[in-house]
């Protein structure tokens, strides 16, 4: 085949996934997670991670997560939903307590700094 020949089926190859996406989205009022994440200004793995946790309605196709268009709307006018934190809770701090202040510094200095009553670590030869 001539080289203008393979570029127009390019051309109309890229037309129709364009349209084939257009029409997915613009037909059903899905957007796929990478669009909603363009659409957020997100990466998609949060988009899809927001998806299987629940906090955004949306359906699964195949691999590819559906979202509806006014669920997107919803994220641009209410904002996004917060991470959730990982990880044992803090400690409370007593009501009044300044924990800058409460942080003893000079326990903290004295574990770190090395100790004459402490032997030097053996080295292997060899």
């Amino acid at each position: 085949m001539t080289d203008a020949i393979l570029e127009e089926l390019r051309a109309i190859r890229d037309e129709l996934v364009a349209l084939r996406r257009q029409q997915a989205a613009g037909a059903h009022g899905l957007l796929s997670a990478v669009e909603a994440a363009g659409v957020l200004g997100c990466d998609q793995e949060r988009v899809a991670g927001w998806c299987l946790s629940g906090e955004i309605r949306a359906q699964k196709d195949g691999r590819i997560w559906r979202i509806p268009r006014t669920e997107v709307e919803r994220l641009c006018r209410d904002g996004l939903p917060q991470p959730k934190r990982r990880g044992r809770p803090r400690k409370a701090m007593p009501a009044g307590v300044d924990r800058l202040a409460a942080l003893d510094l000079d326990a903290l200095t004295a574990a770190s700094a090395p100790s004459a009553a402490r032997p030097a670590p053996r080295r292997s030869v060899g």
